[in-house]
């Protein structure tokens, strides 16, 4: 074999595995979008499903609801207090009892968003940043940005 055969057979080679890489990487892309699509589908179907199961929990809610206000003013009219106000009475109690529970979630809230406030700001200075990244630097009237240096 002369010496301008192996270099032929060796640059065809080398083009035969460049080709095979190409198809690989290819092959490989569709195959990630592929599963991409999939994953994509199977999150839009648990979403649909779970945006079903809010509203039948709302429904589920209203009627638990309906029902305590019932069920006071039954108490409340074997009380002896009148129709009207056992109704208004048992709907006021509801309401008052949903508004310390909607008092406490927010509060409880509010104080896990402050301390991760905390947190990340710490975070932050750790890592040498500001504080408050999203903030716009001091303008310079000095300085022209609108030139390129």
């Amino acid at each position: 074999m002369q010496r301008t055969e192996f270099w032929a057979s060796m640059s065809e080679l080398a083009s035969r595995v460049a080709a095979g890489i190409s198809l690989f990487i290819d092959r490989e892309i569709e195959l990630a979008k592929l599963e991409a699509s999939e994953d994509l589908d199977a999150l839009a179907n648990a979403t649909r499903l779970f945006g079903a199961a809010v509203v039948l929990a709302i429904g589920v809610a209203a009627l638990l609801l309906t029902s305590a206000v019932s069920a006071l003013t039954a108490l409340y009219l074997w009380l002896g207090v009148g129709e009207n106000l056992a109704t208004a009475l048992a709907a006021l109690s509801v309401a008052l009892i949903l508004a310390l529970l909607v008092w406490w979630l927010v509060a409880h809230a509010s104080a896990i968003l402050r301390k991760l406030g905390k947190r990340i700001d710490r975070a932050l200075t750790v890592f040498g940043h500001e504080s408050r990244p999203h903030a716009l630097p001091p303008l310079d009237p000095d300085r022209d940005d609108r030139s390129l240096d």
